[in-house]
C-alpha cells in the first residue's frame, strides 16, 4: 500500500504539467467544432491543420494579426467541401 502512495506523490507533479500546457487546438469528438487558441508570442500555426475536418472553427490570436490567413480563404468556397 505505502509503494502505490509513494508512486502516486510521485506522478502528481507530472499531471499538475500536463494541465497547465493545453493543446493549442481542440477538435470535438464529433469533429463538428474546433477551437484554436494561439495567443503566445510565438504560435505552431501548423497545429490548426487538425481543424480541417471541422464544420465551426473559432480561433483565438490574442492580438496576433490573421490578416495573411484570411486572404488564403476563398469567399465562394462551398464550406462542405
Amino acid at each position: 500500500m505505502e509503494r502505490a502512495s509513494c508512486l502516486l506523490l510521485l506522478l502528481l507533479p507530472l499531471v499538475h504539467v500536463s494541465a497547465t500546457t493545453p493543446e493549442p487546438c481542440e477538435l470535438d469528438d464529433e469533429d463538428f467544432r474546433c477551437v484554436c487558441n494561439f495567443s503566445e508570442p510565438q504560435p505552431d500555426w501548423s497545429e490548426a491543420f487538425q481543424c480541417v475536418s471541422a464544420v465551426e472553427v473559432e480561433i483565438h490570436a490574442g492580438g496576433l494579426n490573421l490578416e495573411p490567413f484570411l486572404k488564403r480563404v476563398d469567399a465562394d468556397a462551398d464550406p462542405r467541401q
